[in-house]
C-alpha cells in the first residue's frame, strides 16, 4: 500500500523513501478515518442495544406492588439506572465520534495548508488510537449489560440484542488490540 515511501528487501533490510525521511508521516494517515469511523459504529451500536433493552423493559413486568400488580420492569430503580447508562454512553460515543470524525475529515480539506495538516497527523493518531480503544471497549461492555437487561430473553437471537452483542466484541480487538492503542 505504502510500498513507494518504504519497503523491505529480499535481505530483510528496511528502506525509506526519501519522501519518508522528509518527515512526512504518511503511516499516521492510514488508520485515522478508519479509526474514526469505529467510535462512531460503537455509538451506533449502542444506540440499537439500548433502544431494544429499554422497549423491552417498558413493556416487560415482573415483581409486585402492594396492590397485588405486576409492575413494569423500567419501574426497578437498579434496571432504569442500567437502561439510561446505556442510553448516556451511546450518546456520548456518537457525539465523539461525530467530532472526532469531523477533525479527521478536514484533513481532506484542500484549503487547509498542508503543513498544518502534517503536523496535526501524531495527534490525531494518537487521538484515534485511544478513542477506538476505549469506545469500542465501552460499547461491548455496556451492550453485555444491556442484554443482560432483557433477562432470559436477551439469549434469543430473535431479540435483536443478542445477535448485536456477539457481532459486536470483535471490534474491540479489530484494526488493533485495544491494550496496545491506550498504550500508544
Amino acid at each position: 500500500l505504502l510500498e513507494k515511501y518504504q519497503h523491505v528487501d529480499k535481505e530483510g533490510v528496511y528502506h525509506k523513501a526519501q519522501v519518508a525521511e522528509a518527515g512526512v508521516p504518511l503511516h499516521y494517515s492510514s488508520m485515522l478515518l478508519t479509526r474514526a469511523s469505529w467510535v462512531k459504529l460503537a455509538g451506533g451500536q449502542t444506540a440499537k442495544a439500548a433502544t431494544i433493552a429499554v422497549r423491552y423493559s417498558a413493556v416487560r413486568r415482573q415483581g409486585f406492588t402492594a396492590d397485588g400488580e405486576e409492575r413494569p420492569l423500567v419501574d426497578h430503580t437498579v434496571q432504569r439506572h442500567r437502561l439510561l447508562v446505556g442510553v448516556a454512553v451511546a450518546y456520548a460515543l456518537k457525539f465523539t465520534g461525530n467530532a472526532f470524525l469531523q477533525k479527521v475529515l478536514l484533513l481532506e480539506d484542500p484549503s487547509t495548508d498542508p503543513k498544518a495538516k502534517v503536523a496535526q497527523m501524531p495527534a490525531l493518531a494518537a487521538e484515534s488510537a485511544s478513542l477506538k480503544a476505549f469506545s469500542t471497549s465501552l460499547a461491548a461492555e455496556v451492550i453485555e449489560d444491556l442484554r443482560k437487561c432483557c433477562g432470559g430473553n436477551g439469549y434469543l437471537l430473535s431479540s435483536g440484542i443478542a445477535a448485536l452483542a456477539l457481532d459486536d466484541l470483535w471490534h474491540v480487538t479489530a484494526e488493533g488490540d485495544f491494550v496496545v492503542l491506550l498504550l500508544s
